[in-house]
């Protein structure tokens, strides 16, 4: 929504480029905040993966366009089209030292078997999602400053086997109830190369879900699939499961009943 960010009337976000138009604007975002990302890979920004960590990662990723990179916002915001708040802006700061002072307390999540550190990464970026502390560019700053630790804690993803929009759907879950969704994509794929995998792909009916892949390591409970999955993607995904009696027993589907935010996040 148009904030003081954003020029008059319009979605288009203030930038050092002048750009008003909005396809014209998104398209030279993406190219410019992907050129960056890459730089990122190939030389990460040091850091204690707390606050101001991700801030540097964010300055670095936005420098091109933004002048507030790597400043935490002032305005309200929320997952588009959910109605659900993220964190409001005087309770961002200590929120993020609560989470990054947890993480730290986990020793980075670090000397952990995989179950353990998908369950910790999903955790982290679940939380992380809820704070959202920058106007915008929330997003692709997390992705590096967790694949930073993640590569940091002796662990890979293999992103090639998560559909962007399912993630991105779990992590907004993990805002009004649990990390879990996150952690259900994360751990099939965390290392790819150690998991023996049963594969299967199913059609996608919509949400923008076309076709989606699916690596199962272990026999998974079934309550904890349907919790899952079946939040994230809807009955496509739990029929997809009906028809492959391998990955447990899927015998009936779990209501999510949404749970208020808590005050800070109202």
């Amino acid at each position: 929504m148009p904030d003081r960010y954003s020029y008059p009337n319009s979605l288009v976000l203030i930038n050092k480029l002048g750009i008003t138009d909005y396809d014209r604007w998104k398209a030279v975002e993406t190219a410019a905040i992907h050129q960056r990302m890459v730089e990122l890979t190939e030389h990460p920004i040091p850091g204690r993966f707390e606050l101001a960590h991700l801030q540097a990662i964010h300055r670095h990723l936005t420098a091109d366009l933004y002048v507030w990179g790597g400043d935490i916002r002032d305005t309200d915001t929320h997952p588009g089209g959910t109605g659900i708040a993220h964190c409001r802006p005087p309770f961002i700061v200590p929120e993020a030292e609560r989470v990054f002072g947890e993480l730290a307390a986990r020793e980075h999540l670090r000397d952990l078997d995989a179950d353990a550190f998908s369950d910790g990464l999903a955790w982290v970026w679940g939380e992380t999602t809820a704070i959202h502390p920058f106007r915008d560019v929330n997003t692709r700053s997390q992705h590096i400053m967790f694949n930073q630790l993640a590569s940091d804690a002796g662990w890979g993803i293999d992103w090639s086997q998560i559909p962007g929009d399912v993630f991105a759907h779990a992590r907004t879950l993990a805002i009004v109830e649990d990390h879990t969704g996150i952690d259900a994509l994360i751990r099939p794929n965390c290392p790819a190369s150690s998991c023996w995998q049963d594969f299967f792909s199913f059609e996608g009916g919509g949400g923008g879900v076309g076709q989606a892949h699916v690596h199962l390591y272990r026999p998974v409970p079934g309550d904890r699939l349907v919790r899952a999955f079946g939040v994230v993607l809807g009955p496509v995904v739990l029929g997809a499961f009906d028809q492959r009696q391998r990955v447990g027993d899927l015998v009936e589907e779990q209501s999510l009943v949404l749970q208020g935010p808590e005050p800070a996040f109202a």
